[in-house]
This record gives C-alpha cells, structure tokens and sequence, in this order.
C-alpha cells in the first residue's frame, strides 16, 4: 500500500517538472510579447550612460550594451556585458524605450 503512494507522489512530482520546464520555455508570439506583456510607465528613462568597454575577453563575442530597467518606481542601470552569439552570424538588436500616448514601456534585446 505504501508503495503505491510513493510510485504516485514521484509520478505526480515528475509531471509538474515536465509541465514546469514545457511552460519555461514556451515562447510567446511575437504579438502576445509586443502587445499584451507590455507594462507602462509615466516617466521616461534618462539618458543612456557612457559605457567604456574592454577589450573582449575571447573572440567571437558580442557586446551587449547596458540599458536602464524599471525596479519599483525608480530606474536602475544594467551594465552591458560581452556575450556568446546563439549562431554563426548572429546579431544583437538591443533593447530601448518607446513611448506611446499611454507612456513607457521597454522592448526587450533579441537575437537576429
């Protein structure tokens, strides 16, 4: 009796992982990500900070510039970082700011 449960616990247990890890990385079409994730504030960001970059630790890596990110009602500067391409040939599009009638909202970096 207790051997099933335990058989039916670790089952039930694995399901969620799989179920967890299938909506970990289930993307959003790219109108769900454009239109219905955007959050809106009043204040723009300030100005993009002067980043003064190394030389790249090792090559074929790519430069990510730093961007500013909402934290609460206040903005915090995120560091640009150098980054491994996903691909051969691949190109950063950083991300930026745009400002609509009802405010601002950040459009997120990603990979051409």
């Amino acid at each position: 009796m207790m051997g099933g449960r335990v058989v039916r616990v670790i089952t039930t247990a694995g399901a969620v992982v799989l179920l967890s890890a299938a909506v970990a990385t289930a993307k959003p079409h790219k109108h769900e990500r454009d239109e219905h994730a955007r959050v809106y504030v009043e204040v723009g960001p300030p100005p993009p900070r002067f980043e003064r970059r190394v030389i790249a630790p090792r090559p074929n890596l790519v430069w990510v510039e730093g961007y500013y990110r909402r934290h609460g009602n206040r903005y915090e500067w995120v560091p640009g970082y150098w980054v491994e391409p996903p691909r051969p040939r691949a190109r950063w599009v950083p991300g930026r700011w745009e400002r609509e009638p009802r405010g601002w909202f950040f459009v997120a970096g990603y990979w051409r």
